[in-house]
């Protein structure tokens, strides 16, 4: 959980120092904060979003959406400053495909395992699994959905 006092973080400093401060992307520190943001767009979970509308959108487009939004929109003239937290690297753990690229990302991973690092040992995961508070899985080679 998040404990620094808001006013002693990067964005929170940039902010009240006249900056117009926005953040993109996943947020691992709690609830977010979006009233501490000029812009804040916060998503995790998945590697396909639902807009609105109904249809889908792999969330490394969306953080490009929301980020060129922020550049679209920001005052101009002031000094700003853009987080860009990509979900997309993490798994989905527990999806058995784990991570499920753009469709134009696909032909870069054909025929492609990544094995498990040869120095993660049981103890690694032993440590991971008991310093998060979700429940983690023993890597598997990465899986894609083609």
């Amino acid at each position: 959980m998040f404990q620094t006092p808001w006013a002693e973080t990067y964005p929170g400093l940039l902010r009240a120092n006249g900056y117009h401060v926005g953040h993109v992307g996943k947020w691992h520190n709690g609830k977010f904060p979006a009233e501490q943001f000029d812009f804040g767009r916060s998503y995790s979970g998945t590697h396909w979003i639902k807009e609105p509308d109904g249809s889908k959108i792999h969330v490394t487009r969306k953080n490009e959406n929301d980020a060129l939004e922020f550049l679209r929109t920001r005052p101009q003239g002031k000094p700003f400053c853009l987080t860009l937290a990509f979900f997309a690297p993490h798994a989905e753990d527990e999806n058995p495909l784990q991570y499920l690229p753009q469709q134009e990302s696909l032909k870069w991973y054909q025929d492609v395992t990544i094995p498990v690092p040869p120095n993660a040992t049981e103890e690694s995961f032993r440590r991971l699994r008991n310093s998060s508070p979700t429940t983690r899985t023993r890597p598997r080679p990465l899986a894609l959905a083609f």
